[in-house]
């Protein structure tokens, strides 16, 4: 992974110090070769529930929303 890409540990890290209301894994497992995914299944799903579980420790007041592939979200206002 080059500098600018995080994985789930750092990630999660990095919403414990930013400490967002909501946080959104994105992009996990775009950087693995079609080829060799089939070596590598979990590196397609695993990633994200990883990050929501270090997020739970670190910071437990953060929501993580993992979201399926193409999917999206909806936020309302800070009060809602």
């Amino acid at each position: 992974m080059s500098s600018g890409h995080l994985d789930p540990g750092r990630a999660a890290e990095t919403a414990a110090i930013l400490r967002p209301r909501i946080a959104v894994p994105i992009h996990w497992g775009t950087l693995l070769r079609f080829d060799l995914a089939w070596r590598r299944p979990t590196q397609l799903t695993e990633p994200p529930l990883e990050f929501a579980a270090q997020v739970a420790e670190l910071a437990p007041d953060v929501e993580v929303r993992v979201l399926d592939p193409g999917g999206s979200l909806e936020l309302g206002s800070p009060s809602a």
